[in-house]
């Protein structure tokens, strides 16, 4: 008799004990939260607001945002335009201040412009539209920046654009700066086209800026070079790549291309020694030459 009871009394405990977990988590809700919770429950990008300041009391604050097509650089305005306008009348009153607008752009964006990334594209397009035919181009610089933490709504991206606000040197002071040294080099990642920025670096490219364009017809030459990594052919593309990003650089900030010749040096005229980091670093380098 107890063997024929034995299964009964287990499945009678089961379902008892079912019936509670029942009851208690499903109905009441009161059971522990798992340990490890779904991806939809993670946190998510916060979607950006407009929001131009300035340390002097400049406050550009819009309930809209400037809007980018995926992998597009035209920009939708229309929800922010008054303070665009607002923008330019600052900037024609503030000649000693220049701004820089930094487009942004996603890894698995396409870039199908002429600039050496969306971001630019994207930056270059809205200072166009700030300027338009009589502002100072002077007064806007642009540079693109790689982010992956963009906010997108569906196929349209909310922002994505910096700026920053800097004073310009005086002329006079930059100019006397660089007639003592006239020369400029610029050192570049492993493999890449973009050059190193660094405070001491931005500082000698306002001097360059400053001085030539105090001196429209003088011409500067951009000399590229490389490491020894790679064959000679790569070497020759690379350096003549970095020089063109250069002067596309400085065209951007207001010279004329008719400025500056490209030379391609490839791995020549090492200044560090390759069989180091340190040294293979040092010939990753663009040099200007007046």
């Amino acid at each position: 008799m107890q063997k024929n009871t034995l299964p009964w009394l287990i499945a009678l405990t089961a379902w008892i004990a079912g019936s509670t977990y029942w009851h208690v988590c499903k109905i009441k809700e009161v059971c522990d939260e798992p340990l490890v919770k779904s991806a939809s429950s993670a946190n998510t990008l916060t979607k950006p607001s407009f929001d131009i300041h300035n340390s002097d009391g400049l406050s550009l604050k819009a309930s809209g945002n400037i809007k980018f097509p995926q992998s597009g650089e035209t920009p939708n305005v229309s929800e922010v335009q008054p303070q665009l306008a607002q923008l330019k009348d600052y900037l024609a009153k503030n000649p000693s201040l220049q701004m820089l607008l930094i487009g942004r752009y996603a890894s698995d964006e396409k870039n199908n412009t002429s600039f050496a990334n969306l971001g630019i594209a994207r930056a270059e397009a809205l200072k166009g539209i700030i300027l338009g035919e009589k502002g100072n181009p002077q007064s806007i610089i642009t540079d693109g920046l790689l982010s992956d933490s963009l906010y997108f709504q569906a196929d349209t991206l909310i922002g994505g654009i910096d700026v920053i606000f800097k004073r310009v040197a005086s002329q006079s002071t930059t100019s006397s700066n660089l007639e003592s040294s006239p020369n400029l080099t610029l050192y570049f990642p492993y493999a890449k086209t973009d050059f190193s920025h660094s405070e001491e670096i931005d500082k000698k490219i306002e001097e360059v800026l400053a001085f030539l364009k105090a001196r429209p017809s003088q011409q500067v030459t951009l000399t590229g070079y490389t490491d020894n990594k790679g064959s000679d052919e790569l070497n020759l593309r690379l350096s003549a790549r970095r020089a063109q990003n250069v002067q596309d650089f400085f065209v951007r900030r207001g010279l004329s291309p008719e400025q500056f010749k490209i030379v391609s040096q490839g791995k020549a005229n090492p200044q560090g020694n390759n069989e180091t980091e340190e040294g293979r670093q040092e010939n990753r380098r663009v040099v200007l030459s007046f």
